[in-house]
């Protein structure tokens, strides 16, 4: 719904105006009838359509939607599950690995390589990286750990 309206904003503001007549019959506000719609592309659009409004108001709700819906924007992003139970496997890891190999090493620099290879082999066991494909469609409240975890759970009732 947020993108109709986002694309009744563009079309009002930004074209060279011209008006078209819906046929809206349908009262919105008192006595009015809302049944002049400025757009530079009248082919673009369907009919308008009232409805009464969600929220406290006076003016019942007007949308003109589009005959076509443009496209989602699909991205695909990473990011570390980083959930308590990660974090408490990775402490147990850290206090139960055996340190002597790496503080044995004479040398310096290979001794921060070697501690610097255990750190990132312990982290990545603990804290995926997990890949998700997000869209511009997404609720708000769907969160790419969201989405992984539903993607998860579905695949698990396919089994």
């Amino acid at each position: 719904m947020l993108h109709i309206l986002f694309w009744l904003c563009i079309v009002i503001f930004f074209s060279p105006f011209k008006c078209c007549n819906f046929c809206n019959t349908v009262i919105t506000r008192g006595e009015n009838i809302l049944d002049v719609f400025i757009t530079d592309t009248p082919y673009l659009w369907e009919k308008v359509r009232v409805f009464e409004s969600t929220i406290r108001s006076d003016h019942n709700m007007v949308i003109v939607c589009p005959r076509t819906f443009a496209k989602a924007k699909r991205s695909s992003i990473q990011f570390r599950d980083v959930r308590e139970h990660r974090k408490i496997h990775m402490a147990s890891l850290l206090e139960s690995h055996d340190w002597q190999d790496v503080f044995s090493v004479a040398d310096w620099e290979l001794k921060c390589d070697k501690l610097s290879n255990t750190l990132w082999t312990m982290f990545n066991e603990c804290f995926p990286l997990i890949s998700v494909r997000i869209s511009s469609r997404d609720p708000p409240f769907i969160s790419p750990l969201v989405k992984h975890l539903l993607k998860f759970r579905n695949s698990a009732k396919e089994i």
